[in-house]
């Protein structure tokens, strides 16, 4: 047991806008907040504390010794700690020692008018934890959060490759794994009128939900090598991304952690980017892959990384030594040391 902290805390974790489970996160692909709400809960009930996730699941259902329960915004919530997903909404009919909006995107004065938040967050006035230094300093400091604590994701335990390879893939393969809006469709245009012209047997693997009709073109993706896998599972995602070379994927400026990121850097898969949100920080140019700003730039490093295998292998094995590369047990006591300390 890794247990830091003297007593055993409730911890109630909330996302009403979300039906997930922990069997989920094994059998299925799920997004960003599921998975990282799971890998947080069951690292926390590893410390020894007593965890709850209420959200939109019909049955109670009990995983790894988190019980997960539907959420109903009518019932009192009590914990020493409540953890809500992006938003103070929930945490209206909460009594809790600390109150915790987890942020996991951009907060903008916009969006919190927009979603009726700013009453909520004078009302409750909870904690915050954000992603990165540079999302906390991109939050307004007029929101009325007691306190602003910077704790990264964690990574789960299938993508870490503690090993270098000691030689690059045999195939040029790349790897886009978000949602489509998230610059597939500029990626595939860059695809197909650089990467692919220059490295003919080059393959795009694309890991996302359902694509629409303006993704496939007149001849398919099929004519510009992409494969699209759909939405798979962790296990099959960290399989993949050993097969790749890179990690090509342009950023989201609502980002301010970038899941696929840590994933492909503990798994040694470099990344070329435009930098967009978080990627500007988590990606260190010309060390774990490269940050361009237009589609030409973007292409002549995947075209170089592709060609040159002691590039890559430079790359790789920078990746497996980045200072973001942590996995959720130590993230874990991160949270118990911000928040449980005095409980």
């Amino acid at each position: 047991m890794l247990q830091t902290c003297k007593k055993m805390a409730k911890i109630v974790f909330l996302s009403p806008e979300h039906q997930f489970s922990g069997i989920d996160l094994r059998e299925k692909a799920l997004g960003g907040i599921p998975s990282v709400t799971i890998m947080l809960a069951e690292s926390m009930a590893k410390l020894g504390h007593q965890i709850t996730v209420q959200n939109a699941v019909k049955d109670l259902i009990t995983y790894n010794n988190v019980n997960y329960q539907p959420f109903d915004k009518t019932a009192k919530i009590i914990g020493d700690l409540v953890i809500s997903n992006n938003s103070a909404r929930p945490l209206r009919n909460v009594e809790a020692k600390k109150k915790v909006v987890w942020q996991h995107n951009r907060t903008s004065l916009s969006r919190v008018y927009k979603r009726k938040e700013i009453w909520e967050l004078c009302f409750t006035r909870p904690n915050l934890v954000c992603l990165s230094d540079n999302a906390k300093k991109n939050t307004l400091r007029l929101l009325p959060y007691r306190s602003s604590t910077v704790i990264q994701h964690g990574i789960e335990d299938v993508f870490f490759n503690p090993t270098p390879a000691s030689s690059a893939p045999d195939k040029p393969k790349a790897l886009f794994a978000s949602r489509p809006y998230r610059g597939l469709d500029w990626l595939l245009k860059t695809w197909e009128s650089y990467i692919l012209p220059a490295i003919p047997d080059a393959e795009l693997h694309i890991c996302t939900p359902k694509l629409s009709d303006q993704y496939f073109g007149a001849k398919g993706l099929k004519a510009i090598n992409a494969i699209h896998h759909g939405p798979l599972p962790k296990t099959e995602v960290a399989k993949l991304m050993r097969e790749c070379r890179l990690l090509l994927y342009p950023g989201h400026q609502d980002e301010t952690g970038c899941c696929v990121a840590l994933e492909s850097m503990a798994s040694g898969l470099p990344i070329i980017t435009l930098g967009y949100g978080c990627l500007k920080n988590q990606v260190q140019h010309d060390t774990t892959g490269y940050i361009e700003k237009n589609a030409s730039a973007f292409a002549s490093r995947a075209i170089k990384c592709f060609q040159d295998d002691s590039l890559w292998l430079k790359l790789h094995r920078n990746t497996l030594k980045s200072e973001w590369i942590k996995n959720w047990d130590s993230i874990a006591c991160k949270w118990e040391q911000a928040f449980l300390r005095d409980i």
